[in-house]
Formats: structure tokens, sequence, C-alpha cells
């Protein structure tokens, strides 16, 4: 696991036993939890997508996809945008617009920028093939010596003979057999998977236990994830850091309980505790970019991996932790009152 391997390296392994050696013979209660996780991503059966480009030179992309937050909006306009020479700013996503694509199936099992990325790449290059073709009979140039760029096709070695995109869109509504191209600077593509990708990451953290209270404290964090290539790193991180607070949340503090009665304890966020600021330390993430086999562009998926391994760290760290008095975590959360219970029916 390459993962594994960048993540020591990355955590400074070595550093952080010595670490934690120094704070156990200071008497504190400190512990290492390493976990390694392989998650299924790009959740099928399909997804579609629709590019279209009009005579202003704006690009549209309808996708049945649908954003909840994690950035799909962005990534999906940078995909669209590469395939085309064109600036992301030039391009508007709209998802769940079930007039323009009649189906769609969402935002879950982390399938956006493996389903939604490869139908808009797809659709895209054939837009991309439509404008060269259209560019080719009005400039009389072959298409191999076209290039696309920034928005105008050009003939390469006399840049002053081009075309942009908005006016190919404006001649493709015209297009008939001379130009071998449908009507409509536009194309729709479905993606239909052999099989689910798969992404896969490591994650140590290093914490210490306060031995009065209960509570866990974690010093260092750092996670190595396999995201295959990646759109827009600094959405992959911003996903990452949220998943890992969620994680956090389920390891630490978020638990539903119920009294002797059966009547529910935790109904709000009075009580169903979830993290903030000063519960999520800061975060070291490393990046591997292995292509995945399984679609056109080496797409895996991201949103959920961060939340994966944080449970079983953080018990591996805080069992580490309370090593010496003979604990075993069996369960979550932790929150201070079952560490102390730990404590108490330790050695």
């Amino acid at each position: 696991m390459e993962w594994a391997i960048l993540l020591l390296a990355a955590g400074g392994y070595d550093d952080l036993k010595a670490q934690r050696d120094r704070a156990r013979r200071a008497g504190r209660l400190a512990g290492i939890g390493i976990a390694c996780y392989v998650e299924l991503t790009g959740g099928g059966p399909h997804e579609v997508a629709c590019v279209r480009v009009d005579a202003a030179g704006h690009v549209t992309v309808f996708t049945g996809a649908t954003s909840q937050g994690q950035g799909a909006e962005t990534t999906l306009a940078q995909v669209c945008a590469a395939e085309l020479g064109m600036a992301p700013e030039v391009v508007t996503v709209i998802a769940g617009d079930t007039g323009p694509v009649s189906q769609g199936w969402g935002a879950f099992a982390s399938r956006v920028a493996v389903m939604a990325g490869t139908a808009v790449s797809l659709a895209a290059q054939e837009v991309r093939r439509k404008a060269l073709r259209l560019a080719s009979v009005s400039l009389e140039g072959a298409e191999t010596d076209l290039e696309l760029t920034d928005g105008r096709v050009r003939v390469r070695g006399a840049p002053a003979r081009s075309l942009t995109m908005g006016q190919l869109a404006g001649m493709a509504t015209l297009a008939g057999d001379a130009h071998g191209v449908e009507p409509g600077l536009e194309a729709t593509r479905y993606f239909q998977p052999a099989d689910m990708a798969f992404s896969g990451g490591a994650q140590v953290m290093m914490v210490e236990v306060d031995g009065e209270t209960g509570a866990v404290r974690v010093l260092r964090n750092v996670l190595a994830h396999d995201s295959g290539r990646l759109i827009n790193p600094t959405v992959v991180e911003g996903q990452i850091m949220g998943a890992v607070a969620l994680g956090l949340g389920s390891a630490l503090l978020e638990q539903v309980a119920y009294g002797a009665n059966g009547q529910l304890l935790t109904a709000s966020l009075m009580d169903y505790l979830l993290p903030g600021a000063p519960e999520v330390p800061d975060l070291t993430i490393e990046h591997l970019e292995t292509l995945s086999p399984l679609n056109p562009y080496g797409f895996k998926g991201i949103g959920e991996s961060g939340a994966l391994p944080a449970p079983a760290v953080i018990a591996s760290a805080v069992e580490d932790a309370l090593a010496l008095l003979g604990v075993r975590v069996s369960e979550s959360p932790l929150p201070p009152e079952r560490v102390r219970a730990l404590m108490k029916g330790g050695r």
C-alpha cells in the first residue's frame, strides 16, 4: 500500500513514537493510532451530461448528478473547460434539471467526479470534435491543422485565421450535410462504468488522554489519500477535512442514546454533540495520484473517504495511550465518561 508508506513518511512515525515515549516518561497518557481503508466509489448505474455552447461563447453543462456542497459545480466546470480549451469562468453547471437531462442519480457513494465528471468529459469531447469539424469547413483547413485554445479555433502557424466558439455555435445552428455534424454545438453523453472505482488511504494520529477527566485530545493528525486524478486539489482537501471532522465526531462525540425506559436522550443538539472548531485539530494531507483503470480519466471518489478511518484510528490511539492500564477499546464513540470507565476497569 503506497499510501501507507507515504503516510508513515509524512507523519514522521519514528518522531511520533519518540514524542509518545517522552510524554509517557513524564507521566502523560499518550498513544498513536494507525488505520488503513479502501472505499468503493463511483456507484452507478450511469450518469448523463449535456454540454451546450451558445452564440455568445458561453458553455452550459447540464448534469443529473447533484451537488450537496462538495464543490461539484467547480470541478465539473473545470473538466468541461479543459476539454474545450476554455476558461472555467465561462462554464455554468446546472444540476438536477429534468428538462435538458431526463435522468440522474444524484450525489452519493463518492460518485460525482467518477460518474458525472466522465460523462461531462465525453460530452465535451464530442462538442470539441464538432467545433473542429465546423472550423475546418469554414477556414478551409484540415482538422489536424487546427488548435482550440482560449475559446478560439486557430489554424496552426496562422493565428489570424480563427473563429471563436461563439461564432462556431452560431454556424452550428445552420449546419447541414456539408459540415458533417448535427445542428447545434452541443452533445449529450452517458457514462456506464464496467465496475466501481476504488480509492484508499491511511491515517495516523497521536492523542493524549487526560488521566482525570478522560478527555481525548488529538496532538497530530496526518492522512494520506489516493484520489486518482486530482481535478481540483483545493476541493479535494476541503472534502477530506470535512470528512475527517465528521469521523472525529462519530469517534468521540456523536451517539444516539436511550434511557432505561426507551426514551431518546439525545433528541436535540444540546445533547447530541457535534464537533466544532476546538474539537477539529490541524490536519496534514498527503496526495497520491494512482489513476483508476475503470474510467477513461482515472478519476476516483473522495467525499466519504476521510470519515472512514477516524473511528478506528482514534480507538487504536486511545488503546495505545491506556496500554499500561491493560485497557482494550471495543466500541465507540469515546466521550470522556466512557474513557474514564475504561480506565477504572483497567489494571
